[in-house]
């Protein structure tokens, strides 16, 4: 648990650097107001104002040759860099200008991925296979634009030194089906499976979700927050089942669910999940003949095998031979049958993984546009990191709240009346069958000190209505 406090920086400046965050552009003069974000699984931005007035001559230059994606904006709480990403929009008007950047995802989320590399269940963890995609596109592939500074092979964006991986645990099957999406899109695609991804600073922070084993990285209270904020009750994130499907065409369409989800008192409310980047079954030479020769696997009489994957089938120099074409239709059978288990077991892992957090109704708790943490909040500016644990106990509302969250998003501001930090939490509930889904509730409920709902969850069946309330009915009807 940490011992350190937010608290209250004496100034922040911002820096436009060259591309690589490295050699200096032009420091950032005149600036009135300052925003900036981090998030959990999108692309965080900055804003930065400037005001023309008694402006000089060198830097109204400079910020005319300020050019998007050459140049890049960094932010600093007093000496420490907090945020730094590519700049993307710049607007003038009469009195100011104002530069607006993306953080350094930007890169990856216009980049094509060029990779049709396939992973089976239980090959790599997650955040490796997501590494594995940044790296071929940015540094392996022959459209990958890289330099070599001090011996070492660097992308062009200077991007993948800076990447922190940690492993998750989730080792699903994958395999990008196309060659059109980004690789951004590979990695939302694999947060299905587990997958969490944020940047601070220029770092790229490729990471799992926070278990309930693990330690917050604070603990809050109301104290802790100045100003409004709000606790949502979120029906629309809701679900008591999920179902998770590959999508592909009607002949090859793997469905699966984690469960029949009734004995609860909501009923079936659903969560529908596709992927299309489950990997297909293709059970050619590498699966059905022997390695190295091309003959049918337990069959040397077939003569050399081979299979066209235009025309998905095979063809054997002695296929007329019974025996040949048993040997590969059982080969076949074989292949498909391990190959749907494989695709099932994938899906029903995101079908879990995307599950997590909806039962029960999902709180969420946000501080409000204004309002911030208290500087004396029990928490250190490094540790605000989407993606981590931070516990909340709220005791001043109507509903009271004692849990776990995972931090979403951290949006700061800084002008004439300093700085405020507003943060943004989703709730850390674990996943599972209807027992542990229940069990899960009751528990959550009577922490906040709920005890009639938590009986509810308890019996699986909903309350009597209030004596008071059928007295009403029963007026009204007649």
């Amino acid at each position: 648990m940490t011992l350190c406090t937010l608290g209250c920086p004496a100034s922040y400046h911002a820096v436009i650097h060259w591309k690589c965050g490295e050699q200096v552009f032009m420091p950032v003069e005149n600036m009135t107001s300052l925003t900036f974000s981090r998030t959990l699984n999108d692309t965080a931005k900055a804003t930065v104002t400037i005001t023309k007035d008694s402006l000089d001559d060198v830097c109204c230059e400079n910020l005319d040759t300020l050019e998007p994606w050459l140049h890049e904006l960094s932010v600093y709480r007093d000496t420490d860099l907090v945020w730094q990403g590519p700049v993307m929009t710049i607007t003038e008007n009469r009195d100011t200008v104002t530069v607006e950047a993306w953080d350094v995802s930007a890169w990856i989320g216009r980049i094509t991925n060029f990779s049709t590399k396939a992973f089976k269940r239980g090959e790599a963890d997650v955040s490796s296979i997501a590494r594995y995609y940044i790296d071929w596109n940015f540094l392996t592939s022959s459209y990958a634009c890289t330099q070599t500074v001090n011996g070492k092979k660097v992308d062009h964006a200077c991007l993948t030194p800076y990447i922190a991986r940690y492993n998750v645990g989730a080792k699903p099957a994958y395999k990008p089906q196309d060659q059109t999406k980004y690789v951004l899109d590979l990695l939302n695609e694999l947060v299905k499976s587990g997958l969490y991804w944020t940047t601070v600073g220029r770092r790229l922070v490729l990471k799992g979700k926070p278990a309930s084993s693990d330690l917050p990285v604070a603990e809050l209270t109301t104290d802790d927050l100045m100003g409004d904020f709000s606790i949502v009750r979120d029906g629309q994130s809701f679900a008591t089942r999920a179902v998770a499907t590959n999508s592909s065409s009607e002949k090859n369409r793997q469905t699966v669910t984690t469960g029949k989800s009734c004995n609860n008192p909501y009923g079936r409310v659903d969560w529908l999940i596709s992927s299309t980047d489950v990997p297909k079954c293709e059970c050619d030479e590498k699966n059905c003949t022997k390695p190295g020769t091309g003959r049918c696997r337990g069959n040397s009489l077939c003569g050399p095998c081979t299979y066209s994957k235009t025309r998905k089938s095979w063809s054997c120099e002695n296929e007329s031979r019974a025996a040949c074409k048993k040997c590969i239709a059982d080969c076949v059978d074989d292949c498909t049958t391990a190959c749907n288990a494989d695709q099932r077991g994938a899906l029903l892992d995101i079908a879990k993984a995307e599950l997590k957090g909806r039962y029960p109704v999902p709180v969420g708790v946000s501080v409000d546009n204004g309002a911030a943490l208290h500087p004396q909040a029990p928490v250190c500016f490094d540790q605000l990191v989407p993606g981590y644990r931070l516990d909340l106990r709220l005791d001043r509302a109507c509903r009271k709240i004692q849990q776990a969250f995972v931090l979403a998003d951290v949006t700061v501001t800084w002008d004439e009346g300093g700085e405020k930090v507003a943060v943004s939490l989703t709730p850390m509930d674990a996943p599972g069958i209807d027992e542990d889904q229940k069990a899960a509730g009751v528990r959550s409920l009577r922490a906040a000190g709920e005890e009639r709902a938590a009986a509810w969850f308890e019996s699986g069946e909903l309350p009597p209505p209030p004596a008071a309330a059928v007295e009403l009915a029963q007026r009204a009807a007649g």
